[in-house]
């Protein structure tokens, strides 16, 4: 009986201390205490999203996944989206401020995205800094209006790479910068490449100095440094009151910019974007406008072979001005108000850029004009180039005065053949120069004298009938083809072998006799003479004048004069026509352009380029009838031609004949890359 007693007792005790145990274990589930065996723990419960992380002083607390808070040994951060948490709440993120983010990202083997949190982080005087070695980072606010960076320095709010090497597959997104007079750049970019800076804000930054560009405050400044900032993409980005909103500098090629809308701050000798070097660069621009005065200048281009679209524009002194080196650019200006002169161009070569202006004629004035291909509406592309107006129209030439040349200028390839001028000799006098061999053809003085010249040991040659009614004077090797008459009675004419003399009166001289004279009646006095003109086998000199106050001088069979005015033949020997793809894509119908030829003219050639590193296939054909837009068989001119950036020619075809009245299709029929504009020139000759 003892023994069972023992027995009961001891079961008694020890399930007391189990109870007692258990009742131990309940309190300390009640306030949890983390981790469950040793270490420090905590008593503050995780929210969701969070999990228990250690510290350095072994305490662990709540930390929020989304910075990736676990990491292996080697520190690889594991299922996170984001490298690490930038907030200005402590404990919320992995830090508060920016640039220990950055040097953290830095460092590790993979640089990647780093999240801001809305807040405002006040940079003070030192500026952030993303070295060359940092390819892959990204910095990525919140919001865009509502992740603010501040700075109060006078050098860079946020500099991207430096001139030790290239970054490249950055990113920037959902950020706005906010600088003051003493600023320097928000974003200073150089050596960048292939990076995506993307629905930014940038202000404030309204620094003055017209010594330098590189002086005054800038929203970005793009500079490739001398060796290369390439094939970058700016999108959806607002600069609002900078003195400068975008700098392209220093050998900054193929970038894009897309959603550009520039507010400036009014400072009548800064222009809100600059295209200072660099090429194949891409700038669409939603709006470009002034604070609240006419002033400044919208865009100025310094450099070539750039596509600026501007959308809208307001309150600018010069819309878009291309400075001595901005040539071979193109520009499409669609609307604006209040800008004093929409284009201004101090190019050389000037006449080099290609304008369209898809507003309608009003829009360009003729005091605004200054010597580009400034297209008013549709451009037609055939044998010449015609400005399309309801009311007049006009495609001009116009210098400042008589000190400056007015050219226009005709060749072939990149050659120089013939040029139409006013020289800059204090003079209106009209000049037709041989531009390759020297010299003046032709002289037209206003009110005054007008001389045909063959300058290099040449002859004259009239093909077809001269009327004369104001002074003839021949005085080197000339051939009349046609009959010569003269609407006074004064005139003292000879009558070539294979051409008629009529004088005043009416009556003429036979083949091979002179006009010495007009009776009183005006009736032709006529006399022999031997075998040629003048008897110098040919060679007139000294024929007296021819005089009167109308008359036309046929100067061959496609330049003629009349009343002083030089006109062009509508049948001119040879044309061209030029097709230009902005963006080119295989969707009908922005794949295919066409022009009618009123004449039967025969291919000789087709040359093609591409702006952008990439590939546009061309089909070229032709339709005898109404013009539509199929490739029908038979009618191939060249099945395809591929377009790139180093120029394609070709002299070999299907077919090289063009029926009169047909219509000539360009289509593009593939695209490699990501082409920006190609152009497709045909060379003909009239048949």
């Amino acid at each position: 009986m003892n023994k069972y007693l023992k027995f009961i007792g001891g079961f008694i005790a020890g399930a007391a201390f189990v109870i007692t145990l258990l009742g131990w274990i309940a309190t300390a589930h009640a306030n949890p205490f983390i981790p469950f065996q040793g270490g420090t723990g905590t008593s503050i419960v995780p929210t969701l999203g969070q999990i228990p992380v250690g510290t350095s002083g072994g305490v662990y607390g709540p930390t929020t996944t989304l910075a990736g808070g676990i990491t292996n040994a080697s520190g690889t951060h594991i299922g996170a989206d984001y490298s690490y948490l930038v907030s200005k709440v402590s404990n919320e993120g992995d830090f508060t401020d920016i640039q220990s983010a950055i040097n953290a990202d830095c460092a590790l083997a993979s640089p990647g995205l780093i999240f801001i949190k809305n807040g405002v982080y006040a940079l003070g005087s030192t500026g952030l800094t993303v070295s060359s070695t940092c390819s892959g980072i990204g910095l990525v606010g919140e919001s865009e209006s509502s992740t603010v960076i501040t700075y109060t320095g006078s050098g860079d709010a946020l500099r991207l790479g430096d001139a030790s090497g290239s970054l490249q597959y950055a990113q920037l997104n959902n950020l706005k910068i906010s600088g003051s007079s003493s600023g320097l750049n928000a974003i200073h970019a150089e050596r960048l490449q292939t990076s995506y800076i993307t629905n930014i804000y940038l202000t404030g930054f309204t620094k003055t100095n017209t010594s330098s560009v590189d002086l005054q405050g800038k929203g970005i400044d793009l500079d490739g440094l001398g060796v290369l900032s390439a094939d970058n993409y700016f999108c959806n980005i607002h600069a609002d009151h900078n003195d400068i909103a975008l700098l392209i500098a220093s050998t900054s090629n193929a970038n894009y910019f897309c959603g550009l809308d520039f507010y400036g701050q009014n400072n009548a000798s800064s222009a809100l974007a600059v295209i200072q070097s660099g090429v194949g660069n891409t700038l669409n621009l939603t709006n470009i406008s002034a604070a609240s005065s006419t002033g400044g200048i919208g865009v100025l281009v310094n450099t070539q072979r750039n596509l600026i679209n501007v959308a809208y524009s307001e309150l600018l002194g010069t819309g878009v001005q291309f400075g001595a080196n901005g040539t071979n650019n193109v520009l499409v200006y669609n609307k604006m108000s209040n800008v004093t002169t929409p284009v201004a161009d101090n190019s050389s070569p000037i006449g080099t850029n290609i304008i369209w202006n898809t507003q309608g004629a009003n829009s360009f004035s003729t005091s605004t004009e200054y010597g580009d291909f400034n297209v008013l509406g549709q451009v037609i592309s055939n044998s010449k180039v015609v400005a399309s107006s309801s009311g007049n129209a006009t495609v001009g030439a116009y210098s400042g005065g008589t000190g400056q040349f007015s050219t226009i200028v005709v060749g072939r390839g990149n050659t120089d053949e013939w040029v139409i001028q006013l020289k800059n000799d204090g003079t209106n006098t009209l000049h037709i120069v041989d531009a390759q061999n020297g010299g003046d053809v032709l002289t037209a003085v206003p009110n005054g004298s007008t001389t045909i010249d063959a300058p290099n040991g040449g002859s004259i040659i009239f093909p077809h009938a001269v009327v004369a009614s104001t002074t003839l004077t021949v005085n080197q090797s000339t051939t009349f083809k046609g009959s010569i008459s003269s609407t006074i009675a004064s005139a003292l004419l000879f009558g070539g072998a294979n051409g008629v003399v009529v004088g005043y009166g009416g009556t003429s001289c036979s083949a091979n006799q002179a006009l010495v004279g007009l009776n009183a009646l005006g009736v032709s006095l006529c006399g022999s003479i031997v075998s040629s003109l003048n008897g110098q086998a040919g060679i007139v000199t000294a024929v007296g004048s021819l005089g009167g106050a109308t008359g036309t001088i046929a100067v061959g069979s496609y330049l003629g004069m009349s009343g002083g005015t030089l006109s062009a033949s509508s049948t001119l020997a040879s044309s061209s026509a030029t097709f230009i793809f902005q963006n080119p894509t295989t969707t009908p119908p922005n794949n295919f352009y066409s022009v009618q030829t009123s004449n039967a003219k025969t291919i000789t050639s087709v040359n093609c380029y591409e702006y952008a590193a990439a590939t546009t296939t061309v089909t070229l054909y032709y339709e005898t009838s109404t013009a539509t837009s199929s490739i029908l068989s038979g009618n191939i001119i060249l099945s395809s031609i591929a377009c790139g950036i180093a120029g394609t020619s070709t002299a070999t075809f299907t077919t090289s004949s063009l029926p009169i009245n047909a219509y000539l299709y360009a289509a593009v029929s593939s695209t490699a890359g990501s082409p920006l504009l190609t152009t497709l020139t045909v060379m003909a000759t009239k048949l």
